[in-house]
């Protein structure tokens, strides 16, 4: 009896998830050296500098460049309106001994997870391997150097430790979750970091900083849509307000991605339409705002068993 009372529950909410709206998106046509499946960038997040788009890799690896890519937003836009335009990149580097000493230096780092970009200030939020016991993720600051105008250097020069034990259990082994999200609110000065997971009650942790990068308070939005937020931006002027990508992975081939509007004043996550399902191998990881809608991006892989190429699309901002 029980058993056929959960195969009538899967049937049912799964029938409600077919029901509900998608998304149309539009692939931009990126350059092959960055969406190729032969170089597994994992990209994270996305960024907004100086009139780019940027596009930033987990970077878990320090042995290799440590490089953001830039792409000048016209190009993205010109791409969306004739679908032929081409795009080109420029990049950004990091220092390294800055990196060493502020971001890649945390036990267990296990490379970037999230970006905000505020003025030329650049913040960054890293993921920790829990099978090593890290009690704490870390979100670092730096600098973007342009005083060498063909050379553009992230510089790093500070950092704000906060703890993995958002849910009070004090499980840091073999837990790998950690705050996938960064967002600026511009109107408080403020930045908020998010936790990837909900707990068991549907609650999403989340921290706000201040704006002298030095204290950090714990809070909980009540409600969550999917199992994991895997990204999200402040709308601007509106701190209130956000957008963002949560999913849910109910096996190895089989998930559902969906946008997210995150009221803070409210205290809640409402979702707004399906990004995919049933067809999603791509791991949607970064989202910002664009023109009319949103840009998104998947984290490539080249794995035996799970080969992607990077893509980013644009979707109209669901009403």
């Amino acid at each position: 009896m029980k058993a056929l009372i959960l195969f009538i529950y899967i049937l049912v909410d799964i029938s409600a998830i077919k029901s509900q709206s998608k998304i149309i998106t539009q692939e931009i046509s990126l350059p092959q050296a960055i969406r190729s499946s032969q170089k597994p960038f994992e990209f994270s997040s996305l960024a907004r500098w100086n009139g780019n788009i940027l596009l930033i890799p987990a970077l878990k690896d320090i042995t290799k460049p440590l490089e953001i890519f830039l792409i000048p937003e016209n190009e993205i836009a010109a791409n969306i309106k004739s679908g032929a335009s081409k795009l080109t990149f420029s990049t950004m580097r990091f220092d390294l001994d800055s990196f060493k000493r502020y971001v890649s230096n945390i036990l267990g780092y296990d490379g970037i997870e999230a970006v905000t970009v505020v003025g030329d200030e650049i913040y960054l939020s890293i993921e920790v391997k829990g099978e090593v016991g890290a009690k704490y993720c870390r979100i670092a600051k730096g600098v973007i150097d342009t005083s060498n105008n063909s050379d553009k250097v992230v510089i790093m020069n500070g950092l704000l430790d906060i703890s993995r034990n958002v849910f009070g259990t004090k499980d840091t082994i073999g837990n790998n979750s950690g705050f996938e999200s960064l967002a600026y609110s511009d109107r408080e000065k403020k930045l908020y970091a998010f936790f990837e997971d909900r707990d068991n009650l549907g609650r999403q942790p989340y921290y706000i900083i201040d704006s002298g990068f030095k204290k950090a308070s714990l809070n909980l939005l009540n409600e969550s849509v999917e199992d994991r937020l895997s990204d999200v931006y402040c709308v601007s002027g509106k701190p209130e307000i956000m957008y963002g990508i949560s999913s849910r992975y109910y096996k190895k081939d089989y998930c559902r991605s969906v946008i997210v509007r995150i009221d803070i004043v409210n205290n809640r996550m409402l979702e707004l339409g399906q990004l995919c399902i049933n067809d999603c191998p791509f791991n949607w990881e970064g989202i910002i705002a664009f023109e009319e809608g949103l840009l998104i991006i998947n984290d490539n892989k080249n794995k035996p068993d799970n080969v992607q190429e990077t893509k980013l699309v644009y979707c109209k901002l669901p009403k």
